[in-house]
């Protein structure tokens, strides 16, 4: 992901009867370049010809600025021709012009253009050093998207050398210049490759987390592009394949390989590829998987990639030798040391080694500049000062009051930078220790999630007993009170959406108790009167609660239906209701105003029964939706709004009526925060 600097606003066509008609040779050397960057993702080959053309004239003309431009785009087309070498050669040229020239424009692409080269080619020391210098070019112009884009890259490489601690570092340090660069859009970028990077240290809760992240930002700030959604579910086959659930891992692969075979080249799909290869080797189907990983292997060479060539020959010679296959099985291994003796030696550790130092040595040189430039402003003012007593002091005077002010200035600079270097070492332990104390919840409350969406009925369950259904569920956080329930009990079909107190971690912990509750109510009590639920559910939670020393009034709201084979629909609520909407009129069953918990005077719950006819639509749902500021004036949405919502959506099927349904929240709350947990079922009786 990067940003074009050549801006032309003409089309190819007209750039070439402007190119073929100039006069002047200025203006088709200033048009060749334009032409040369047109084609750079349509014809690599016209790319590079156009851009000779503008290097002779460039010459012709001794035009430095256009001759770097010219070389800039040569090097863009051999590496869309995967000629890395020459890409390297030509944009080496274009970087001395562009020092010579004190170019402020281009200097940062080109930098970004040989680092990708160099990481095509392995030679990830001078990656990272082309990365570095670019972060420096881009922070004194102060591009934060600049740097935020180099940061990015950078951790490629170091995820490459096996680093992925610094990885994940310059990762979070792109996502704080996205984020005040204010795009959300590129959020989900680095989120993914911090999920990879967690996957590669086997921190597999952490991983999941954040390739969850990079999913959501996906699809709420780019919804038209699902072949990136699928995209990224390689990473979640990779957690599967390492956690052991190969069933899983390879559906997961295969999802991305489609989005990758139809929308990307060659390159990305090399991994998927690998991803199904091994997941079919673990499955005792190693045969089935030896096409996958030589068409790898041969996507691999074609993209000259050596670091993906050798993954493909270590997977290979790992297949051939479970297939007794040890002729092939020694060539790939000895192809993969081959290639791992290559990329990894101790040299290249050395030079990113000295690479990173000298970026800190640089930093750490502008501090001292910085310092010694306010020491001197200060010094400077007090001779001013001194200047003015001159009449009244002799000259010795004032040069002891000089020296003795100088000692001193020197003496509290020490103090100050010998302080401020005590601040920064407390503050940097607080830092790792707050960092950690954060990973240890972070993975905790990813672990809880796990747990509370193992309680919540499977969405393929829901379907093959309420076909013409749909299910909102809108967690504020990443855990919930919120929940929704489901069980199937003597031909009905029992089923219920709840809000348990709270939200977040406190919220999930109650809505447990409570999904308990019901699942005895029904199994254990063999219970399917609605009502008698309710009741019943009651007692349990209240039962739970008093096993505690303190009093606890935590509870639920709920709504739950029981749906008979003769269309027969028993309700009951604590403080939910029943909507229906029978011929374009809503009606309403009102739920008893009680929660399931400790309560004054509690009464039994109600049963309403209603004779459901063709095509209604039943709704359940808790207050998350209603209750939710935004629109212009930051109000509640509130019922009346949600009743006619419904109301206007019937001429829709219910899975039409759910994405209509989320566009319109979406569209209330913008920029306002999510208020509380949203759970909202939908179901049309056909029959």
């Amino acid at each position: 992901m990067f940003f074009k600097c050549s801006i032309t606003v003409a089309g190819i066509d007209s750039l070439r009867i402007a190119y073929d008609n100039a006069i002047n040779d200025s203006i088709k050397l200033k048009t060749a370049n334009d032409l040369a960057a047109k084609y750079e993702y349509q014809s690599s080959d016209s790319t590079i010809y156009f851009a000779n053309e503008a290097i002779k004239l460039a010459e012709k003309l001794n035009d430095s600025n256009q001759l770097m431009i010219a070389h800039y785009n040569i090097g863009l087309g051999q590496y869309g021709l995967k000629q890395y070498n020459s890409c390297v050669e030509n944009c080496e040229k274009a970087l001395s012009i562009s020092k010579a020239t004190e170019d402020t424009v281009y200097q940062g692409y080109i930098l970004y253009k040989l680092s990708r080269a160099y990481s095509k080619m392995a030679q990830y020391d001078l990656t990272i050093q082309n990365q570095l210098d670019a972060i420096q070019f881009y922070e004194a112009r102060k591009s934060v998207v600049g740097v935020a884009v180099m940061y990015n890259n950078m951790s490629i490489a170091y995820k490459y050398l096996g680093d992925h601690h610094e990885a994940i570092n310059v990762l979070k340090k792109a996502i704080q210049f996205y984020k005040e660069y204010g795009d959300s859009t590129l959020y989900a970028t680095p989120y993914l490759n911090i999920g990879d990077n967690f996957l590669q240290i086997s921190s597999y809760d952490s991983a999941n987390i954040y390739l969850d992240s990079a999913i959501y930002y996906s699809r709420k700030y780019k919804p038209s592009e699902q072949e990136f959604i699928d995209y990224i579910f390689y990473w979640k086959g990779e957690v599967n394949f390492n956690q052991g659930n190969f069933e899983e891992a390879l559906r997961n692969f295969e999802t991305s390989q489609i989005a990758r075979s139809e929308y990307y080249d060659k390159n990305d799909q090399i991994y998927t590829l690998l991803g199904i290869g091994r997941s079919l080797v673990k499955l005792n189907r190693a045969k089935d998987g030896l096409p996958y990983l030589k068409k790898a292997l041969t996507f691999a060479k074609t993209e000259q990639v050596p670091k993906r060539i050798m993954m493909s020959h270590a997977a290979l010679a790992n297949t051939y030798y479970i297939l007794d296959d040890y002729k092939n099985a020694s060539f790939h291994f000895k192809a993969q040391l081959a290639l791992n003796d290559t990329i990894f030696n101790n040299e290249k550790a050395m030079a990113i080694m000295s690479a990173k130092t000298k970026f800190k040595v640089d930093n750490y040189a502008k501090e001292i500049a910085l310092l010694e430039m306010e020491s001197e402003m200060f010094t400077q003012s007090q001779r001013l000062k001194d200047a003015e007593l001159e009449e009244t002091r002799s000259r010795q005077n004032l040069l002891y009051l000089i020296l003795g002010f100088s000692v001193l200035s020197i003496i509290a600079l020490f103090y100050v930078i010998k302080r401020r270097n005590k601040t920064n070492k407390l503050l940097k332990a607080q830092k790792d220790e707050i960092q950690s104390k954060s990973k240890e919840i972070t993975d905790s409350i990813g672990y809880a999630k796990r747990i509370q969406n193992a309680i919540l009925p499977p969405r393929r369950i829901v379907k093959e007993y309420l076909v013409e259904s749909f299910i909102i569920y809108k967690p504020k956080d990443v855990v919930a009170g919120d929940f929704y329930w489901m069980e199937q009990k003597e031909g009905k079909v029992l089923y219920a959406a709840a809000d348990c107190t709270g939200h977040g971690v406190p919220g999930a912990m109650v809505s447990v108790i409570c999904n308990n509750a019901l699942n005895r109510s029904v199994r254990e009590y063999g219970l399917t009167d609605p009502g008698e639920i309710l009741n019943k559910a009651r007692a349990i939670v209240i039962q739970e609660f008093e096993k505690s020393d303190e009093e606890v009034k935590d509870g639920m709201d709920i709504a739950i239906c029981v749906l008979e084979d003769n269309g027969i629909l028993k309700y009951a609520g604590a403080h939910n209701p029943l909507w229906i909407i029978r011929n374009g009129e809503l009606i309403e069953v009102k739920a008893d105003k009680q929660p399931i918990g400790k309560f004054d005077h509690p009464q039994p719950y109600q049963t309403h029964v209603v004779q459901l006819q063709l095509n209604d639509s039943i709704y359940i749902f808790t207050d998350g939706l209603v209750d939710q500021f935004g629109g212009e004036k930051g109000k509640k949405f509130k019922v009346n709004a949600f009743r006619n919502l419904l109301l206007g959506i019937q001429n829709l099927d219910m899975q039409q009526q759910k994405s209509s349904i989320e566009n319109t929240f979406e569209a209330w709350k913008g920029n306002e925060e999510q208020v509380d947990d949203i759970c909202i079922i939908g179901v049309k009786y056909i029959g």
